[in-house]
């Protein structure tokens, strides 16, 4: 059987090389239904913190959802910043994503994922955040969650590079 994986044939012999090409899944989950008040100083959401053993030459998808960003109620073009980041609030940002206001005086709510796909280069642990901040806090901007909407932050193995 060739490697890379390809299309399989009866009778063929699906080797340990090829197997090792498979996505392996879910590598770790942070979820939280705890609120989350935004400030102006990127910090990492409350529950947003998880940790990994990755292995040098795969590839990782790093998701992070918030079920409801409440803007701050200031004027149009306030900004609510989500990122994903390396070890802290002060690491490696990975991705980020912004909503901005759309009415002055008016709190906006929406949802919003983040997703960014990663080779890692060398095996070790790694720890990856989900942080946020807003340019503004009037009207306590919040991240909202609850039991039945919580807020993940997922690390899927997706294969070899």
């Amino acid at each position: 059987m060739p490697n890379p994986n390809v299309d399989f044939t009866t009778g063929q012999t699906l080797l340990a090389s090829q197997q090792n090409r498979f996505p392996r899944g879910l590598m770790a989950q942070a979820q939280s239904t705890v609120n989350y008040t935004l400030t102006a100083a990127n910090a990492i959401a409350t529950g947003m913190t998880v940790s990994f053993n990755g292995v040098a030459g795969r590839v990782y998808k790093f998701t992070y959802y918030e079920p409801a960003v409440e803007t701050s109620t200031i004027a149009a073009g306030s900004a609510t910043t989500l990122n994903i980041r390396q070890n802290n609030a002060a690491g490696v940002q990975a991705t980020s994503g912004v909503i901005l206001s759309q009415v002055a005086g008016q709190k906006d709510i929406n949802a919003l994922t983040l997703v960014v796909i990663l080779p890692i280069v060398t095996t070790a642990a790694y720890t990856f955040v989900g942080c946020a901040f807003v340019n503004s806090v009037t009207g306590a901007p919040v991240l909202a969650r609850n039991a039945n909407a919580p807020a993940l932050l997922l690390v899927e193995d997706i294969g070899l590079v």
